[in-house]
């Protein structure tokens, strides 16, 4: 036995690696020059390369001066702000006056004969100033105009008083004189409640196309009118889970917390719990409570509303003191979700039911008797088809001087949405009373679309106070006056065009005002709803007789054209700069104003930070200390041009030429660059770079197939040589200035990613003499970079193919040359630098490395062969669920044909035919358009914004190496690294795959959606100016509640009565 003990000991020493690796197939020289071959043939890179050595002598980079660029534009925004609070504050004090000496209507006015005469006369007014109709008697737009909600009437007695206080001679010349000094300055408005908005200067108001679009525009939900009208606020969102309340009365609650989401900004904050039989956060995140009003915050609240079922009775009394003392503090302190965040204004419980069987005196009782002077005020919502009043709701309301409302159908949800509203503009009247306009704190807002679509703006705003004339009845405030700044005069003189340095805007919270990555939605009219083909007089004609009405699908752009969520997504600082010791101690200068310190230094970066003037907002400024911006030093005169649509140029930016191409679709700007990039308008920004390298491009456009005809689809183009028709997507070049060029056009959705990719890879070097590989979007990109002089990378030039080409390129190649053979014994691969394995011998559909061989990928890992990263991106795009938010939870019917599918899935191990199924179902029904006078649905793909949590590997295998790896106890195997020459791919020849293998570490390689808590998130704030006014003093006073109700013919003794009487039903 001894003498076998030592034949298999040297047996196995004979198995171990030794110094000494074989040398990879000899052919692999062959491989690799037939992948350059099939490059260049299909990519064209030669062409490109020659007309760019031709620019590089005039290529040249500069430094510039941080501190200088951010005095320059420290000047101009203070100047810019300045000057709109002036305009704004004389503004609000002639609308002041106005309203203040207008004395002449009130309701008894209409009750005479000759009312039909004055309602003639003023709609004939009115419509000569309504901005719906066009003007013969206002020249270049120089008066003001009007614009009436939908759901207010012309006649009503308070839009004619508005019409007419708005109107006033003393109140068109302060908007004419603000116009005059200010040329460049925005829309002026005057938002009224009544529903009447007046604007300067006049324009024609768009709501296209007429007959199948309705407009929604309506002053009293537009955030300026919001933010004007009150102070920040707390609110605890108690919402009626029970039984009784599944199905339409869930509905109208849904729709009606949009309403009232929809009205939030980040200086709110805000906590939702539900309740039937138990009760419990809507939001569960270890147990805490408020959060800001921010769009992925007030996101995830209504999608966990949809998780929810509605069950069981209602138990009410317990919910009610646990909402009163999170609002009050009464938790621990480490029950807030954000541990002394919270707004500092108003404290709201707003209450959702259909009803309740329990009276909770004592816990109110207790409420009302020791509430000092913190004030919470408690909105009653009495919720379902054919409800009625609830008394105890209304009691509760009354006597925490809050509101009540009643909402039986879907046409009461938008009017009575604004009774939390209507309540605290009464209390921001009374605060304000005795104030001068000069002395108030503008309101101002997040960025935003603005309605008629001239792109995104922030508004300043301010409230104005009504007199004590009897026309304004119960009104404290007669409106809100507010002037737009465009987002064009935010970044005149920021760095735009810098390659060294970049600027961006934030406010008091952190939330980004401006910053180059911000992905700021599609320029459009905003404020309107097209949701079917159907004229509204077939309507009518048709109505009774079976008419069915084809509503298209409703995604994210939908929601954000209706204003039921944020024009534009709020985002923090730290979602685009990312959380460091540097950007913390950022922060913190931001929101203690200690911007005058010295610039943090955090290794290349340098931040410096200036507080804008008369603003919530900072500005600041990353300067790369090791970077410089690279310029070209001679002009363009000719483009050089052709007319070929099987090419096209594609020129993503928005933010030059002051933001002209802001206004045109992403396909049209590079046209509408190429026309102005000389001219005056553009001078701000360097535009002979972007030029040099458009004429640059000239013969490569030249050598594709031509053609006067763009089509639509790619089954009639022209291949290239050599390439696999079933496979070759496109071939492009993509330059340092963001500016594209591709071939065909008809690939112009699969140059999405690319952009992406190398829009964030500008300012890499690396090696330029090597071509490259990377996987997007399941296509294989392999390219080759230009640089400069200098190393800077000028342009990529490359092709894309279907990812399971190379797969097969591979195979073929190994299967005709002999020396591949030991692939049939071992496993061959081919991987990219970033881990993908693109081909293999082995029967395993490629993918990354750490799926389709964890023992090896983790070898790798371990011997340092492979660095990780990982990071959020909080702007990407998802599918949209196919549900509307408005839906209920409730479980859905089961069938054999359901479980059967479901089993199916299950026992697949891959997705494919999931995914297949998802696919086929992709394209939906959304808006409708018009073609001529023929009505569609668009085909869409719908989307929504999301969290996603992105992983990246890079391999360093451009090495000779052989390797044992992990896990030899249960799975023996050797591997061996060859680079690919000229190439970033590398050969491994591994020993098969053991099945039994199980990695002690799972590498997420795919990209992870982020939900919940893992995309709720607050910072550090600074206290909103606007609450400098507000007089808490005053919270208890507004409101009698015993005079009160008998205002509404309810006495106090018949409000007890009730509550009695509901009392002893309880027993």
């Amino acid at each position: 036995m001894g003498y076998v003990h030592v034949v298999l000991f040297w047996l196995s020493l004979s198995q171990l690696p030794v110094d000494t690796i074989e040398e990879a197939p000899a052919s692999i020289a062959q491989f690799s020059a037939n992948i350059l071959r099939d490059f260049e043939t299909q990519s064209r890179f030669s062409l490109v390369q020659e007309e760019f050595e031709k620019l590089k002598p005039d290529i040249k980079s500069k430094k510039e001066d941080a501190a200088e660029k951010l005095r320059v534009a420290t000047e101009h925004l203070d100047r810019l702000v300045t000057n709109r609070v002036d305009a704004l504050k004389k503004l609000a004090s002639s609308a002041e006056a106005s309203a203040a000496v207008f004395d002449e209507y009130d309701d008894q006015a209409y009750a005479v004969p000759q009312a039909d005469k004055r309602c003639e006369a003023y709609m004939k007014k009115m419509n000569e100033s309504d901005m719906h109709f066009v003007s013969n008697m206002v020249e270049h737009n120089s008066k003001s105009g009007i614009h009436i909600t939908v759901e207010s009437y012309q006649c009503d007695p308070r839009v004619m008083r508005d019409f007419d206080w708005t109107g006033t001679k003393h109140l068109e010349k302060t908007m004419s004189d603000n116009k005059e000094k200010a040329p460049e300055m925005g829309h002026q408005y005057i938002g009224t409640y009544s529903g009447l908005t007046r604007m300067y200067p006049r324009r024609h108001w768009k709501v296209e196309p007429t007959p199948i679009t309705i407009d929604l525009f309506d002053p009293r939900f537009r955030p300026w009118f919001v933010n004007a009208e009150s102070v920040p606020k707390d609110i605890v969102f108690l919402l009626d889970y029970s039984g009784s309340v599944k199905g339409p009365t869930m509905h109208l609650i849904k729709i009606t917390m949009m309403y009232i989401l929809s009205t939030l900004s980040p200086n709110d904050y805000f906590f939702g719990v539900y309740f039937n039989n138990h009760f419990n956060p809507i939001i569960s995140c270890a147990n805490r409570t408020f959060m800001p009003a921010t769009t992925s915050n007030k996101k995830v609240f209504f999608e966990e509303l949809g998780m929810l079922e509605e069950k069981d009775q209602a138990h009410f009394a317990t919910p009610l003191k646990f909402s009163l003392d999170v609002l009050r503090g009464n938790l621990d302190s480490n029950q807030s979700l954000f541990a002394d965040y919270r707004s500092e204004g108003h404290k709201l419980l707003i209450i959702f039911t259909d009803g309740v069987d329990e009276w909770p005196h004592q816990i109110l009782d207790e409420e009302f008797q020791t509430r000092n002077s913190e004030l919470i005020r408690i909105f009653g919502f009495s919720m379902g088809y054919g409800t009625s009043l609830l008394p105890l709701q209304q009691y509760m309301a009354c006597k925490s001087h809050g509101g009540y409302s009643e909402i039986d159908s879907i046409m009461d949800v938008k009017p009575q949405s604004r009774t939390i509203q209507n309540v605290l503009s009464q209390v921001r009247g009374d605060e304000l009373k005795g104030t001068n306009a000069e002395k108030r704190e503008p309101s101002w807002t997040q960025l935003y679309m603005e309605t008629q679509g001239t792109g995104p703006i922030v508004t300043l705003s301010l409230p104005i106070l009504t007199s004590e004339q009897r026309i304004w009845r119960d009104q404290k405030l007669a409106g809100v006056v507010a002037i737009d700044i465009s987002i064009k005069e935010f970044t005149k003189h920021l760095p735009t065009s810098s390659e060294q340095m970049y600027g961006y805007i934030v406010d008091n919270n952190g939330m980004l005002i401006y910053h180059p990555q911000l992905q700021i939605p599609k320029t459009e009219v905003h404020c309107v709803r097209r949701s079917a083909c159907y004229d509204a007089q077939q309507v009518k004609q048709k109505a009774g007789s079976g008419l069915r009405v084809h509503y298209g699908f409703s995604d994210e752009r939908v929601y954000r054209l209706v204003g039921l969520i944020d024009s534009i997504p709020t985002l923090d600082m730290y979602d685009l700069e990312g959380d460091s010791t540097a950007i913390r101690d950022l922060r913190r200068r931001i929101t203690t104003k200690t911007c005058y310190e010295e610039a943090i230094k955090d290794n290349s970066k340098e931040y410096h930070c200036s507080h804008i003037k008369d603003s919530p907002f900072t500005l600041v400024i990353v300067n790369n200390i090791q970077l410089k911006t690279v310029y070209y030093d001679d002009s363009v005169q000719e483009l050089g041009l052709t007319d070929n649509k099987l090419v096209t140029f594609f020129y993503p930016r928005r933010d030059v030429c002051q933001w002209k191409l802001d206004e045109y679709a992403a396909h049209d700007r590079f046209r509408v660059w190429s026309d102005i990039s000389e001219k005056e308008i553009c001078a701000q920004d360097d535009m002979r770079l972007p030029r040099a390298f458009t004429k640059g491009l000239g013969s490569w456009t030249q050598s594709w197939p031509k053609s006067d005809i763009e089509h639509t689809t790619c089954l009639l183009a022209q291949y290239p040589e050599n390439a696999s028709v079933p496979h070759y997507v496109n071939s492009f070049v993509h330059t340092r200035s963001k500016l594209t060029a591709f071939y065909p056009t008809c690939s112009s959705h699969d140059m999405k990613a690319v952009n992406k990719k190398f829009d964030e890879e500008i300012k890499l070097t690396d090696n330029n003499d090597f071509v490259q590989f990377s996987m997007r979007s399941e296509s294989l990109l392999i390219y080759r970079t230009i640089a400069d002089y200098d190393n800077n990378r000028l342009a990529v030039v490359g092709t894309q193919w279907k990812e399971n080409f190379f797969d097969q390129y591979f195979d073929n190649f190994t299967r005709q040359n002999p020396d591949w053979k030991i692939c049939r014994k071992q496993e061959c691969s081919i991987i990219t630098r970033n881990g993908h394995v693109i081909a293999s011998s082995a029967h395993r559909a490629p993918a990354h490395l750490a799926k389709f061989d964890p023992q090896l990928f983790e070898s790798l890992v371990k011997v340092n062969l492979v660095s990780t990263n990982s990071w959020t991106e909080v702007q990407s795009e998802c599918k949209a669920k196919r549900v509307a938010p408005w839906s209920s939870a409730a479980p859905g019917s089961s069938s054999i044909l359901r479980y059967f599918v479901t089993s199916i899935f299950k026992l697949a191990k891959t997705s494919f035919w999931r995914n297949l199924l998802e696919s086929a179902l992709t394209l939906v029904d959304a808006q409708p358009s018009m073609t001529g006078n023929t009505c569609t649905f668009q085909k869409i793909k719908p989307f929504e914004r999301c969290f996603m949590k992105f992983f990246h590997y890079r391999m360093t295998l451009n090495i000779t190496k052989q390797l044992q790896l992990t896990g030899m106890s249960t799975c023996s195997r050797y591997a061996k690294l060859y680079p690919v020459p000229h190439t970033t791919l590398s050969l491994i020849i591994a020993d098969r795959a053991c099945s039994q293998y199980r990695p002690k570490r799972i590498f997420e390689s795919e990209p992870r959606k982020l939900e919940k808590c893992d995309v709720v998130h607050s910072h550090a704030r600074r206290r909103p100016d606007a609450l400098n006014d507000w007089k808490i003093d005053l919270q208890n006073k507004h409101v009698d509640c015993i005079n009160d109700v008998m205002h509404h013919a309810k006495s106090y003794f018949s409000i007890v009565l009730l509550i009695l009487i509901s009392t002893f039903r309880i027993f």
